[in-house]
């Protein structure tokens, strides 16, 4: 029972947002919306007996505002950064890939992760690799190496917002724990 409104909630979700993309809610609009969300679930099945349990996310009502808050803060200095780079030629431009361990080993959590890290200008995640025991890792091009240390450090933040804001409780679990222990 859960499962079904659960996948209910994410098609009326979908079809809300396909009705929004164009712009008026006619009946053809709603239709062409509920055979497109057929389609995708078709195409992508996910849910309870698809989807690992410990892989699924959970939105928590106001921690995605912090993520996209230090997201919109990391892409306005990257876009600083790298008109910088591109006004004074002179400056010898750095760049090189960081390897970053994440702590998590959700395909969501990292997929939010290393898009976040590719939106932003001057980085690029070129690799991902998961591991169940170890996490994930990423591998980012970064355009303007100054600190590695300190893109290592901003991916991480980035995932512990992700993991408040969609990671399940074994994610949360496992980020307390790595907390706990690091210095």
């Amino acid at each position: 029972m859960r499962s079904a409104v659960r996948l209910l909630a994410r098609a009326a979700a979908l079809i809300f947002v396909w009705v929004a993309l164009w712009g008026s809610p006619s009946v053809g609009n709603l239709l062409s919306g509920v055979v497109v969300v057929i389609i995708v679930f078709a195409v992508f099945p996910s849910g309870p007996g698809r989807t690992d349990e410990r892989d699924m996310a959970v939105v928590r009502p106001l921690a995605p505002f912090r993520f996209l808050g230090r997201f919109f803060m990391e892409l306005v200095m990257s876009t600083i950064s790298v008109a910088i780079a591109v006004i004074a030629p002179r400056r010898r431009v750095r760049e090189g890939v960081v390897k970053v361990r994440l702590r998590s080993s959700s395909p969501v959590i990292g997929t939010i992760v290393a898009n976040a890290i590719t939106l932003t200008p001057g980085t690029l995640t070129v690799d991902a690799e998961t591991d169940r025991a170890r996490g994930t890792l990423l591998q980012v091009h970064v355009l303007g190496l100054d600190d590695p240390e300190g893109v290592r450090s901003t991916a991480l933040d980035l995932e512990r917002l992700a993991i408040a804001a969609f990671g399940s409780t074994e994610d949360r679990d496992r980020l307390r724990r790595s907390e706990a222990t690091s210095p």
